[in-house]
C-alpha cells in the first residue's frame, strides 16, 4: 500500500453506500491491476497503487513518490497535454480516452485512461482519481495485424491468423478466393472446423496438431474442401508468432497445388504407361524374332520338299495344314500389331458410331469359316437383325474379331461358339461363349494383361496382344470387359457397350 492514507480517510465519506473500512478499501484499490493515481488540486500525487509503482519501476525506471508533481513523471512535450487533461477534470469534467505518447524522446506507450473528479460532501473538488491502463502491446499487435493485411492482401498466397487457441482472427482474400468463405464467416474456428473432409488425411492433421502443441513450424500438403464442397490441394506453412517473446497466434500461408498435383500425377501416369508400351514393344519383338520366323522357315522348307525330286503327297498335305495354322496365327498377330501400334500413337483418335452388331458377327463368322471347318465348330450367333450399339467401327471389328479368334482357339473339335446379348436400361452386353478348355482362377486375372498366353487345342499360337487390345479398346468407349470361365467346360467373354435402338 502506497500513498496517503488521510487522503484515502477523507475519500471514505463520499462512498455512502459502502461499509468498506480504510484497510478493505485502500486494499482494494491497491490490488486493482490498473495503474492507480490519486492527483490533488496542485498537480501533486496523494496516493498510487502496486501497480503504478511497478509500471514506471520497470518500463521507465522511475520511483514514483508521494506529494511529487505528477507532470513530473512524464516528459516535456507531455507536460502540457497532461495539465490539460487534469485541469479539465478538476474543473467537473469525466475524461476516458486512448492515445499513444512518446516518453522521455523514445519510449512510444499507449494508455487507456479514466479520470474522474473527486468530491467532499458538499461538492467541493478534493482531485482527480485516475485509473490508467497500458495497451501497447494491444495496439502493436493491432499495428502489426494491419500492417500485415496490407501485406497479405497483395499475395496471391492464403494467409490466416489464428489466435493461441487456433481460432481464426484474420484472413486476406485469397483466402476467400480458395475456400469461398469470408472472413466473418470463419471468425472464431478453427480452419479445419471449416475446410476438412472427408479425404483429409487424419495423420497430416494429427502432425498438424502436435507442432502447434508444440509451438513448432509445419509444413505440409493437405487436402481440404471449399464452401461449395469442391476438393482442392495445399501446400501450407505454419509458424507461431510472438510479441516481446509471448505467444500472439499462430500464422498459416497456403498456396493451392491442386494443378501442379494434377500434372504430377499425369507425369507418373505416363512414366508407367511408357514402361508398360516399352515392355510391350520389347515382348512384340521377340515374338516377332521367334514366333514370325518359325512359320517362315516352315515355309521355306515346304518349299524346298515340294521342288525336291521324292514328293510324298500325304506329308504335302500334313506338312500345308501345319503351315496354313502359322500362317493364320501370323496374320492375326500382324493384324494386332498394327492396331496396337496405332493405338499407342498420339495421333489415335476414337470415333463413335451406330453400328449394326448383328451384320459385324455375321461378317467375322465367314472370315473365320475355314477354321471353323477345319475344327468342324458350329458358331450361332442370337442377337436379333438390326442391335445397334455405339461405338468405333473399326475398335469393335478389332474386338469381335480376337474375342472369335480366341474361341476357336481353345474350342475343342466338334465344338460350339455363341454369341449372346444381354439388354439393358442404356447398354447392352455382349457375351461371346464357347464349349473350350476354360480358365484356372488363378489365370484368369492375367488374360487382358498381355503377360499370360498359352496354345490352343490344335497346337495354335497366341501372343496375349489380341486380349490386352480388345480391354484398352473397349474401355476407350466408355465399356467394361470382363471374363467368366469354369475349367474344361469353357469360357464367357463379357464386355458393355451404349446401346442405340432394337427392333424386334
Amino acid at each position: 500500500m502506497f500513498g496517503n492514507n488521510q487522503f484515502i480517510s477523507q475519500q471514505t465519506s463520499s462512498y455512502n453506500d459502502t461499509e468498506l473500512s480504510l484497510n478493505t478499501y485502500a486494499a482494494l484499490l491497491d490490488s486493482n491491476e490498473r495503474m492507480h493515481f490519486f492527483i490533488g488540486k496542485n498537480f501533486r500525487v496523494l496516493w498510487y497503487n502496486s501497480a503504478a509503482e511497478k509500471h514506471f519501476k520497470i518500463n521507465f525506471d522511475i520511483s514514483l513518490s508521494v506529494n511529487k508533481n505528477f507532470l513530473e513523471y512524464t516528459d516535456e512535450d507531455n507536460v502540457i497535454v497532461f495539465k490539460n487533461l487534469i485541469s479539465r477534470c478538476l474543473n467537473g469534467e469525466k475524461i476516458h480516452k486512448e492515445t499513444s505518447y512518446f516518453l522521455f524522446g523514445k519510449y512510444k506507450v499507449w494508455y487507456e485512461m479514466e479520470m474522474n473528479p473527486v468530491k467532499d460532501d458538499f461538492g467541493k473538488t478534493l482531485g482527480v482519481s485516475f485509473f490508467c491502463n497500458d495497451i501497447t502491446t494491444k495496439k502493436k499487435n493491432i499495428e502489426f495485424q494491419e500492417i500485415l493485411s496490407k501485406v497479405a492482401d497483395k499475395t496471391q498466397s492464403a494467409v490466416i491468423i489464428t489466435d493461441i487457441e487456433g481460432k481464426i482472427t484474420w484472413v486476406n482474400h485469397s483466402f476467400f478466393i480458395c475456400t469461398e468463405y469470408q472472413l466473418e464467416e470463419v471468425i472464431g474456428k478453427k480452419p479445419g472446423e471449416v475446410l476438412q473432409g472427408p479425404n483429409t488425411d487424419i495423420e497430416t492433421i494429427r502432425n498438424f496438431s502436435n507442432a502447434i502443441k508444440n509451438l513448432q513450424p509445419f509444413q505440409c500438403e493437405l487436402y481440404n474442401y471449399s464452401k461449395s464442397g469442391r476438393g482442392y490441394w495445399l501446400y501450407i506453412h505454419m509458424t507461431p508468432f510472438y510479441e516481446d517473446n509471448e505467444l500472439v497466434g499462430f500464422l498459416a500461408i497456403e498456396n493451392d497445388i491442386t494443378h501442379l498435383k494434377s500434372q504430377l500425377q499425369e507425369i507418373e501416369n505416363s512414366v508407367d504407361r511408357y514402361k508398360q508400351i516399352n515392355e510391350t514393344k520389347d515382348k512384340l519383338l521377340s515374338m516377332v524374332s521367334h514366333d514370325v520366323r518359325a512359320p517362315i522357315h516352315q515355309l521355306k522348307m515346304l518349299i524346298e520338299f515340294y521342288n525336291s525330286d521324292t514328293i510324298d503327297v500325304t506329308v504335302l498335305k500334313e506338312q500345308s495344314k501345319n503351315v496354313l495354322n502359322s500362317l493364320d496365327s501370323i496374320i492375326n498377330f500382324l493384324n494386332n500389331l498394327m492396331n496396337w501400334t496405332h493405338s499407342q500413337s498420339n495421333g489415335f483418335k476414337f470415333k463413335a458410331d451406330v453400328v449394326d452388331i448383328n451384320s459385324l458377327i455375321d461378317d467375322k463368322t465367314i472370315l473365320f469359316k475355314p477354321m471353323t471347318d477345319l475344327k468342324n465348330i458350329k458358331i450361332t450367333n442370337n442377337i436379333k437383325p438390326n442391335t445397334y450399339i455405339y461405338i468405333d467401327e473399326n475398335c469393335i471389328r478389332l474386338v469381335v474379331r480376337n474375342l472369335l479368334s480366341n474361341a476357336l482357339k481353345f474350342t475343342r473339335p466338334n465344338g460350339e461358339i455363341i454369341f449372346d446379348i444381354e439388354n439393358y436400361e442404356d447398354e447392352v452386353v455382349i457375351k461371346v461363349s464357347d464349349t473350350g478348355v476354360g480358365i484356372s482362377n488363378d489365370k484368369i486375372n492375367k488374360i487382358f494383361d498381355g503377360d499370360y498366353t498359352t496354345n490352343g487345342t490344335n497346337k495354335e499360337k497366341g501372343t496375349g496382344l489380341g486380349l490386352k487390345l480388345c480391354k484398352e479398346f473397349i474401355e476407350l468407349s466408355g465399356g467394361k470387359i470382363w471374363a467368366e470361365s469354369v475349367e474344361n467346360q469353357g469360357s464367357t467373354f463379357c464386355f458393355s457397350a451404349r446401346k442405340i435402338v432394337e427392333n424386334n
